[in-house]
Order: C-alpha cells, then sequence, then structure tokens
C-alpha cells in the first residue's frame, strides 16, 4: 500500500484599509466622520447649527409647528463629511427644508422637507463640496 502526503501551504493574506484620518505611501484620507453629538433645541425659525466635527445632531424644538423651527446645517468642513441629524424630541417639532440656502453659500438637498416629529426620526447628511445631500432617511 502507498501513501501519499499532500503538503498545505496555509498563506495568509491581508490587506490594508485606508484608516480614517490615516496618511501614508503617498495616500490620505480626511477624516468623514465626526467624533461628537450635538444637542439643538430650536426656538427661532431658520436658526442655523454647525455640523463640522459631529457624528450625530440630536435636533428638538419649542414648537409644535415643524413649519415654524425649520434649520439649516452651516456648510461643511471636508467633502464627504456624513452626520446624522436625529429628531429628539419633547413635545416640538422642526423641519429641515429642501433647497434651503446654507449661510455662506450652498444648499440642502433632499428629496423632500424632513420633517422632525417623531423620536427617532433621522437623516443622514451629506457635504459634496458644495452642497448638503440627502444620502438616506428614516421614518419611524
Amino acid at each position: 500500500m502507498k501513501k501519499i502526503f499532500i503538503l498545505f501551504s496555509i498563506i495568509s493574506l491581508t490587506s490594508h484599509a485606508a484608516k480614517i484620518g490615516w496618511k501614508g505611501n503617498s495616500f490620505s484620507a480626511n477624516s468623514v466622520v465626526g467624533i461628537g453629538v450635538l444637542n439643538i433645541t430650536a426656538t427661532i425659525d431658520n436658526q442655523t447649527f454647525n455640523p463640522n466635527g459631529q457624528t450625530i445632531v440630536n435636533l428638538n424644538s419649542n414648537s409644535p409647528a415643524s413649519a415654524t423651527r425649520r434649520v439649516i446645517p452651516l456648510q461643511g468642513q471636508t467633502i464627504g463629511q456624513k452626520v446624522r441629524v436625529t429628531c429628539r424630541p419633547s413635545g416640538g417639532n422642526s423641519q429641515i427644508d429642501d433647497n434651503a440656502a446654507i449661510p455662506g453659500g450652498g444648499n440642502v438637498r433632499l428629496v423632500n422637507n424632513w420633517i422632525c416629529n417623531q423620536n427617532g426620526n433621522s437623516i443622514n447628511l451629506y457635504w459634496n463640496g458644495t452642497d448638503w445631500e440627502e444620502d438616506g432617511r428614516v421614518n419611524l
């Protein structure tokens, strides 16, 4: 009886994906993820907020009517920057309007107005260098 030996070679493959904020080998990737949470209570119509450096913006209002508490994000900082605006009402409503003019230049580009009227509703925004574009939304 003949014995056959088969040798297996185990090859370890590793890939090195670019890390957020990583720089090396003539490649750099700016961070597109914020590091903080911003809590906002809208108290006036057309109130601005600064999403730069934020991952999540929790939005509340002191008004029962969303149309009287429109909020507008200021310009983004980095192309590809993302922010999630989440509705955290304690009895108030607010909204982000499609085509709202951003102070300092740009617009908000949404499928339609986003109304913050239920705890947990959220919208994801993406800065394209000129405008905040909707990247998705959740309506509970």
